[in-house]
C-alpha cells in the first residue's frame, strides 16, 4: 500500500486519468489554436468553415461533424464530414412544410424550425435540463440511456440521430450577440466522449467562428453598401446631367418666359420665349440686365419683393407688366419658386412669367357680364316682390269674398230651410207625389249648400283666424278628431288605430279640423269593406332642426296617383256627388292649415289599394 492509502493500481488508473485529460486538453487547445488561426487567414468564408469542420473531426476524434448556416429561413447544412448522404438528404432542412407548401410559423409568423437542432438555433431548451448548456448548447453522452429515461423526449425529435445508431451527440450553436448564424453538430456511436471541458472548448470555437462570420458579413454588406453608393453616385451624376439638358429642353418648350437665377437672385440663363418676346440678347439680359424689360413706374415694388423672397428664401408670387419687343407692356403673372439642397438651403431660383393679358381681358368682360347679370337680377327681384305683393292682395281680396259671400249667403238660404220646413210640416197632405218630391230636393239643396258655406267659411278664417299657437300633444287631437266622428265610425263598422304619436307646436283648433277632414276622408271612401284606418308618427331630425311626421293610412277605394296634387285643391272631386257626398274643401283646407304650421302635406294612394296622407310639421314653429 502507498502512503496515502491507494495502492499500485489506483495510482496507475489515477495517472492515466490525468494523462487522457491533459491529451484532452491539448487536442482542445490545439483545436482552439487551430481555430483562430484559419479565422485570421485570407482564405475564402467556405474554405474557411470546411478547414474548421475537418479540424473539428481531427482534434476530437469524433466519427461525424456537419455545421449548418443560415440560408433564408432555413438551416441546411453547409459542410460535413462523416455524415452519410441518406442521413443528409432526411436531415437538411429544419423547416416543415404544411399542406400548402409554405414552413409552419410559430405565433410570431417566424418559421418553426424542427428537431433538437431547430430548438437549440432558435434558443428553445429548457436551461434547468442537465444536458443543456448557459449558453444553449444540448450535449448527451448515451442517447438510448436519455431516452429510456425519458420518452417524452421522442415526440420532440426526428430520431434520425438515434436510428442511425449516434449514442454521443453534441448541438452547439453558432450565436454572436442576439444573432444566430449557425450551429456546429457531433456525432458518434461511441459512448461517454463529452466531457464540460469539452463542450466549453466547442463552445468557444462556436464563439469566435460567430464573430468571425459577423465581420466578415459586416465587411461584405460594407463593401457591398460602398460599391452600391458609388454606382448611385455614377447613376446620380450621370442623371443629373441628363435631366438638365432635358429640362431646359422642356424650359423651350413650355409657353411661359422662364429663366433661371443663383442663390443672390443674380439671372444666368433664360428660356427662347424670353429673348422671343422682349427681343434681346444673353448679353443684354445676363445678371441684372432683365430691369430693362420692367415698367419703371413698377420696378420699385418688384425689386422690393425680389430682395425680399431672396433674404428670406421664400418663394415669390407677383402680376406686373413687361415690355415686349413691340414696345408694348402687357401684364405678366411671375412665379419664382427657391430649388434647396438637402438641409434646405437655396441653390438656385427657377422663374416663370405668364402672359394675363388674355385672362385680363376676360376678367373685365366677365365683371361687366356680372354687374348686368346683378341688375337683370335685382329688376326681376323688383316684379317677383310685386307680383307676390299682387298675388297676396288677391288672395286676402278672394278670402275676403269667400267671408262675405257665405255671409250674405246665410240669411237667404236660412229662409229657403225655414219655409221648406213649414211646407213639410204643415202642407204635406196639401202636396202631391210631385210636390214632395220637389221639396224633398229642395231640402237636399239647401242641406248641401249649407255645408257648402261652413266650408268656405272654415278654408276663409285659416288665413284670417288668430295665431293660437302652442306645445301640443299630436295623439290627443287625433283622438278627439276621432271622437268627434264616432257616429260615421258606428255606421260604417270602421277600425280607427291611433299610435303614440309627438307633441309638436300648433294651433290646436286648426289642427283638429287638419284631422277631422282627413280621417272623414277616410271613413268616406270607402269600399266594399269596413274602413280600417292607422294614424301613426314619427319626430325626424335634420341638421338639428326636428320635424314630426304623422300618417293617416287607410284601405279604402283610393285614386290614380296623377291626381295626388289636384285632390288638394278646391271643389276639386275625383268622384261624382251621387257616389260619395262632400264639397270638395276639406282637403284644400288641410292643405291651408298645414302650410300656416310651416309644414307640408303629401298624399300616395293608387286605385283599390287605399290612400295615404303624410303630413309634416316643424316641433317648433321658431327653430
Amino acid at each position: 500500500m502507498h502512503d496515502g492509502g491507494k495502492s499500485r493500481d489506483e495510482l496507475l488508473r489515477e495517472v492515466g486519468r490525468l494523462r487522457q485529460e491533459l491529451a484532452g486538453r491539448a487536442a482542445l487547445d490545439s483545436l482552439i489554436a487551430g481555430t483562430l488561426g484559419l479565422i485570421k487567414s485570407e482564405d475564402s468564408t467556405r474554405d474557411l468553415l470546411r478547414a474548421v469542420v475537418i479540424l473539428i473531426a481531427r482534434e476530437t476524434g469524433f466519427a461525424a461533424v456537419g455545421l449548418r448556416l443560415r440560408e433564408g429561413e432555413d438551416f441546411p447544412y453547409f459542410m460535413t464530414t462523416g455524415l452519410s448522404e441518406e442521413f443528409i438528404r432526411l436531415e437538411n432542412s429544419l423547416c416543415p412544410k404544411g399542406g400548402h407548401g409554405q414552413p409552419a410559423r410559430d405565433g410570431d409568423g417566424g418559421p418553426l424550425l424542427e428537431c433538437a437542432c431547430g430548438m437549440v438555433i432558435q434558443g428553445r431548451l429548457d436551461h434547468s435540463e442537465p444536458f443543456v448548456t448557459d449558453y444553449g448548447s444540448l450535449w448527451v453522452n448515451s442517447n438510448t440511456d436519455l431516452i429510456a429515461e425519458r420518452p417524452e423526449l421522442l415526440e420532440r425529435l426526428r430520431g434520425n440521430c438515434i436510428g442511425s445508431g449516434y449514442e454521443s451527440s453534441a448541438l452547439i450553436p453558432i450565436r454572436f450577440g442576439t444573432t444566430t448564424h449557425g450551429l456546429l453538430q457531433l456525432e458518434d456511436r461511441r459512448r461517454g466522449l463529452f466531457t464540460l471541458q469539452l463542450v466549453a472548448g466547442l463552445e468557444l470555437v462556436a464563439r469566435h467562428l460567430a464573430l468571425a462570420l459577423s465581420q466578415r458579413q459586416a465587411v461584405e454588406e460594407l463593401r457591398l453598401a460602398g460599391a452600391d453608393l458609388e454606382r448611385r453616385v455614377s447613376e446620380r451624376t450621370k442623371a443629373l446631367g441628363e435631366s438638365e439638358a432635358k429640362f431646359r429642353v422642356m424650359a423651350n418648350a413650355i409657353p411661359q418666359l422662364a429663366w433661371i437665377a443663383q442663390a443672390d437672385g443674380y439671372i444666368f440663363w433664360y428660356n427662347d420665349r424670353w429673348y422671343e418676346y422682349t427681343g434681346t440678347t444673353p448679353e443684354q439680359m445676363e445678371g441684372w440686365g432683365w430691369q430693362r424689360v420692367h415698367d419703371p413706374a413698377a420696378l420699385p415694388a418688384v425689386m422690393a419683393k425680389w430682395q425680399a423672397s431672396i433674404a428670406t428664401g421664400k418663394p415669390f408670387d407677383m402680376v406686373f407688366p413687361l415690355r415686349g419687343a413691340d414696345g408694348l407692356f402687357r401684364p405678366f403673372l411671375t412665379r419664382i419658386n427657391p430649388l434647396l439642397d438637402s438641409e434646405g438651403r437655396v441653390v438656385q431660383w427657377f422663374g416663370t412669367n405668364t402672359d394675363i393679358s388674355e385672362q385680363k381681358r376676360m376678367e373685365s368682360e366677365l365683371r361687366q357680364r356680372e354687374e348686368q347679370l346683378q341688375q337683370s337680377h335685382n329688376a326681376l327681384e323688383d316684379r317677383v316682390r310685386e307680383r307676390t305683393r299682387e298675388l297676396a292682395s288677391r288672395n286676402a281680396e278672394l278670402e275676403n269674398f269667400f267671408y262675405i259671400t257665405s255671409h250674405d249667403l246665410q240669411e237667404p238660404l236660412r229662409k229657403v230651410q225655414v219655409f221648406g220646413e213649414r211646407l213639410r210640416l204643415e202642407y204635406a197632405e196639401a202636396l202631391d207625389a210631385a210636390g214632395k218630391d220637389y221639396l224633398k230636393r229642395m231640402e237636399g239643396a239647401a242641406a248641401r249648400m249649407q255645408s257648402l258655406i261652413n266650408d268656405l267659411l272654415d278654408y276663409s278664417q285659416v288665413a284670417t283666424g288668430a295665431n293660437v299657437f302652442a306645445y301640443a300633444d299630436l295623439g290627443e287631437i287625433v283622438r278627439q278628431s276621432a271622437e268627434d266622428l264616432d257616429r260615421l265610425v258606428e255606421m260604417t263598422g270602421a277600425t280607427v288605430a291611433i299610435e303614440a304619436l309627438p307633441g309638436a307646436e300648433v294651433d290646436v283648433v286648426q289642427m283638429r279640423q287638419v284631422f277631422q277632414n282627413l280621417l272623414s276622408n277616410a271613413l268616406k271612401y270607402h269600399g266594399r269593406n269596413p274602413p280600417e284606418v292607422r294614424v301613426s308618427g314619427e319626430v325626424l331630425s335634420d341638421q338639428g332642426r326636428e320635424t314630426v311626421r304623422i300618417s293617416v293610412a287607410d284601405n279604402g277605394i283610393g285614386f290614380d296617383p296623377r291626381y295626388k296634387d289636384k285632390v288638394f285643391q278646391p271643389f276639386q272631386r275625383l268622384h261624382g256627388r251621387n257616389a260619395y257626398n262632400g264639397t270638395g274643401i276639406g282637403l284644400a283646407i288641410v292643405r291651408k292649415v298645414v302650410e300656416r304650421h310651416k309644414g307640408t302635406v303629401t298624399a300616395e294612394s293608387e286605385p283599390g289599394k287605399g290612400a295615404r296622407f303624410i303630413v309634416t310639421l316643424p316641433v317648433n314653429r321658431q327653430a
